[in-house]
């Protein structure tokens, strides 16, 4: 898949809500905002909830959470 489609993939399901969760704590919220992480060559949408977001600003655990969910043990990594 093209960097171009990856990108496009992401926006489509923040676009569409389809992040429920919070992508760091993993609990439901109502309460949040998404974005676009790359990590290596996949761009994902996550969504933060207010108190994730208000704990890291930096973004630190998120970076930690997506490294190991699309890293480890990945033929793409």
């Amino acid at each position: 898949m093209s960097p171009a489609a990856d990108w496009l993939s992401a926006i489509d399901d923040g676009l569409l809500g389809r992040p429920y969760c919070c992508t760091v704590c993993g609990q439901p919220g109502l309460e949040a905002w998404w974005d676009l992480a790359t990590v290596g060559f996949i761009t994902v949408a996550v969504r933060i909830c207010m108190r994730c977001q208000a704990n890291d600003p930096q973004r630190t655990q998120l970076a930690a959470v997506l490294q190991r969910r699309y890293s480890e043990g990945r033929p793409w990594s």
